[in-house]
C-alpha cells in the first residue's frame, strides 16, 4: 500500500510538473528568431564591394598601361631590329637577338606577377569585405534580437524560406548607412 502511495504521489508530481512546464512555456515561448539573408546580393550590393572593386580596377588599369608601355619599347627595339638587320654583322644580330630575348622574357614575367599580385591584391580586398559584412551581421543580429541568421549561398546551405523571414534589404540597407566609405569597416550603430 506504501509502494501504491509513493507511486501515486510520484505520478502527481510528474502530472504537476509536466502542467507547470506547458503552462510555462505557453505564457513565455521560446520561439528562436532566426532570419536569412542572400548573401550573394549582400555582398555584391555592399557599398564596400564597390569601392574595393574600384581600387582593384585602377591597379589592373595602372598595371595594363605598364605592360603597354613594355610591349611598346619591345615592338619599337623589333622594328629597330628589323630596320637595321641588313647593316647589322653576325656578332651584332646576335646581341641584338638576345637583348631582344632578354625584353621578350622581361615583359611576360612582368605580365605574370602582375596577374599574380592583382589577384592577391583582389583576394586581400575581398576578405576585408567579407569580414566587414560578418562583423557587421553579427552585431545587427545582437541588436535585433535574432537567434540566428542564415546566409543563402549557391552551394544550397538554405533550401527554402519565407519571404517574412528574408532580411537582406534591411540589413543591406543598415550595412550601407553605416559605411564610412574607402575600404573602412561599417561602424556600428545601436
Amino acid at each position: 500500500m506504501r509502494d501504491q502511495k509513493l507511486a501515486l504521489a510520484a505520478l502527481a508530481l510528474s502530472v504537476v510538473a509536466i502542467v507547470g512546464c506547458a503552462v510555462a512555456l505557453f505564457l513565455h515561448p521560446s520561439v528562436p528568431r532566426i532570419a536569412y539573408v542572400r548573401t550573394s546580393d549582400l555582398v555584391l550590393g555592399y557599398t564596400g564591394t564597390k569601392e574595393s572593386r574600384q581600387v582593384s580596377q585602377q591597379s589592373v588599369q595602372e598595371a595594363k598601361a605598364s605592360l603597354d608601355t613594355l610591349h611598346m619599347d619591345y615592338r619599337t627595339a623589333v622594328d629597330q631590329y628589323n630596320k637595321d638587320y641588313v647593316k647589322l654583322s653576325a656578332p651584332e644580330r646576335n646581341d641584338r637577338e638576345g637583348h631582344l630575348a632578354a625584353q621578350e622574357e622581361q615583359m611576360e614575367r612582368y605580365a605574370i606577377e602582375t596577374q599574380q599580385r592583382a589577384r592577391e591584391a583582389d583576394e586581400k580586398l575581398m576578405q576585408g569585405v567579407l569580414s566587414q559584412i560578418g562583423t557587421f551581421v553579427e552585431g545587427y543580429g545582437k541588436r535585433k534580437g535574432y537567434d540566428a541568421i542564415f546566409g543563402t549561398t549557391s552551394a544550397g546551405s538554405l533550401l527554402y524560406g519565407e519571404g517574412g523571414i528574408d532580411i537582406t534589404d534591411e540589413v543591406l540597407r543598415e550595412l550601407n548607412q553605416s559605411y564610412g566609405g574607402t575600404n573602412a569597416a561599417p561602424t556600428a550603430k545601436n
